[in-house]
């Protein structure tokens, strides 16, 4: 019994961490700060140089862009989420990538 509660616990604990995560996303707009970013969704999954999962050429990486937070779903392992800063540590992109 324990068990299944466990279980049913960590389940909605991943939705949650999920749905707060696309809620945040949304929040994210281009010019917000590096602190603004943490404070909406926490600390990234990772720090990658900039279209580390969109591609390196020159058309998908935004203008400015010198480094990326990625935020993974724990949900599905299919979803990121990259918020691109530049120098500044502005916010000057932001993408959902999802694989098939």
């Amino acid at each position: 019994m324990w068990t299944f509660a466990a279980a049913l616990g960590g389940i909605g604990w991943l939705l949650y961490v999920d749905r707060s995560l696309k809620d945040g996303f949304d929040k994210v707009d281009v010019g917000h700060n590096r602190e603004q970013v943490e404070s909406i969704l926490g600390k990234p999954s990772g720090i990658e140089e900039c279209g580390h999962f969109g591609g390196k050429n020159s058309q998908t990486i935004p203008a400015g862009c010198v480094k990326e937070y990625s935020y993974l779903s724990l949900l599905s392992f299919v979803e990121v989420w990259t918020v691109g800063f530049d120098d500044a540590q502005r916010v000057v992109s932001k993408y959902r990538y999802t694989s098939p």
